[in-house]
């Protein structure tokens, strides 16, 4: 009876370890959801959103931005500049003595900034270096920072810049400028003028490449990855070169150009209804064209807004057919771009017009159709939305405050990175203390089980006499 009862204890250790490895699916698939979003992996897309905190000590005197770091940068009207983490505390601040004109992020760390002079701030806020450079006429550079931390400062001259604040060549503005705007193409620089018609392109050692005249001042200047320069001038003409300078194509467009992912070109015209002609950038001729007011790229689709009558908002693919559309009137007075985060989530925002609020929705795409989760609202909001970098849905939006939305998968108020276990419902917590329980059952079943027949029984007790 004693062996039957050893047996069948091992068939109850058995049957409870199944049990185990059957509920197990319930408690893993949500522990792993949220160790990948904690882990920087691509985030879940979220039901709800939560407020993660309001920064109010200070206030920006233009839009923020986030960079590569997570932090978001601004700056205040007295000219100082300043970092703030993503948990909304200040991290560190840097007087420049006036308002910035610009400033851009070193891949290699730190931030570039144009005021007085140009400065470069280590990541910690401290001074690496700062460089005295004319700006007589008060412009706005352009900042274009390489991939091994050289900036190509275009501002009357073009400035190559050391990431050690060392002036390593300068191309002067009497070879065709003054020059603004600028690109960063392949090879060279790319740069325009805003006051005659001339482009240039100067290699990465300071020559000439090419130059080229055109009909009327350069407006602004874009690089394809199909390798197709792009120059807009203001006369509303856009203008095609080669990398090499040869002249592809040029065509009349009302204003404003978009460069997709996959090299295409979204020409804006301003028309009744406002319309995006999409153009293949090798030969100028236009592939389709859809009406809309906004345009944003997430992935391989293209996310277009009309707000024509409420908003409406289509999901593209390449060939211009849609996959899937949302529509929702408002009575609104101002309506955000929209800002699409790397899951595929769609924020934007709408001051509406009886409320006097600034309602911040986020729209998810779905198998099916697309779902509106709406925000608490705010007093106002004065820019676009700003997204993260933190590998979870947070989104930043600047009202005077600044404040912070996150993803809140179990939608109980709380954002994922403040809550416990964020990705985990009701029933799946309960199962989770099952699960537990019989694991202690197993554990005590072995600790207290009776010893074996052989080792107390009368054979054994002969051998120790």
């Amino acid at each position: 009876m004693k062996r039957c009862g050893r047996k069948w204890g091992v068939v109850a250790d058995i049957s409870l370890l199944l049990v185990v490895l059957l509920l197990a699916p319930e408690l893993y698939g949500p522990l792993q959801s949220a160790v990948a979003s904690s882990s920087g992996e691509k985030a879940v897309v979220a039901d709800s959103y939560a407020e993660k905190w309001t920064f109010s000590e200070l206030t920006p005197a233009d839009t923020p931005q986030v960079g590569p770091d997570g932090n978001i940068y601004f700056y205040l009207s007295n000219g100082t500049f300043c970092a703030l983490n993503p948990d909304g505390k200040i991290q560190w601040t840097y007087n420049v003595n006036r308002t910035p004109y610009a400033y851009a992020f070193s891949p290699t760390g730190g931030v570039y900034v144009f005021s007085d002079a140009l400065y470069s701030l280590n990541p910690d806020g401290s001074l690496k270096w700062s460089l005295a450079i004319e700006n007589p006429e008060k412009k706005t550079p352009t900042m274009l920072v390489s991939q091994n931390g050289v900036l190509y400062l275009v501002l009357y001259d073009i400035y190559a810049i050391s990431s050690e604040g060392r002036i390593e060549w300068t191309y002067e503005a009497s070879k065709g400028g003054p020059f603004y705007p600028g690109v960063l193409a392949s090879n060279s620089v790319i740069a325009g003028s805003d006051t005659n018609n001339t482009v240039v392109a100067v290699d990465f050692e300071g020559n000439r490449l090419w130059s080229r005249e055109i009909s009327r001042s350069v407006a602004d200047v874009f690089f394809s990855d199909e390798g197709v320069v792009l120059v807009e001038n203001y006369g509303n003409q856009l203008y095609a070169f080669s990398i090499s300078g040869t002249p592809l194509w040029n065509r009349s467009f009302p204003e404003g150009v978009r460069i997709a992912p996959d090299g295409q070109i979204y020409a804006f015209e301003n028309s009744l209804p406002p319309r995006y002609h999409v153009l293949n950038p090798l030969n100028g001729e236009e592939m389709w064209s859809f009406s809309a007011n906004y345009v944003e790229f997430s992935g391989n689709s293209t996310i277009l807004a009309s707000t024509d009558e409420g908003l409406t908002i289509y999901s593209l693919n390449s060939a211009g057919q849609v996959q899937w559309q949302y529509s929702k009137s408002f009575d609104y007075l101002w309506a955000s771009s929209l800002t699409v985060s790397s899951s595929g989530v769609i924020f934007f925002a709408v001051y509406l017009s009886q409320s006097l609020n600034c309602f911040i929705y986020a729209i998810v795409p779905g198998a099916k159709e697309p779902k509106l989760i709406a925000m608490p609202p705010l007093a106002a909001v004065t820019a676009d939305p700003l997204i993260g970098s933190d590998g979870q849905d947070t989104i930043y939006f600047w009202s005077g405050t600044i404040t912070a939305y996150e993803a809140d998968s179990d939608s109980d108020g709380v954002p994922d990175s403040k809550d416990f276990l964020p990705t985990i419902n009701n029933g799946q917590f309960w199962w989770g203390i099952v699960l537990a329980i019989l694991v202690v059952l197993i554990l005590l079943s072995m600790k207290f089980r009776p010893k074996k027949e052989e080792e107390t029984g009368p054979y054994m007790q002969k051998r120790t006499m």
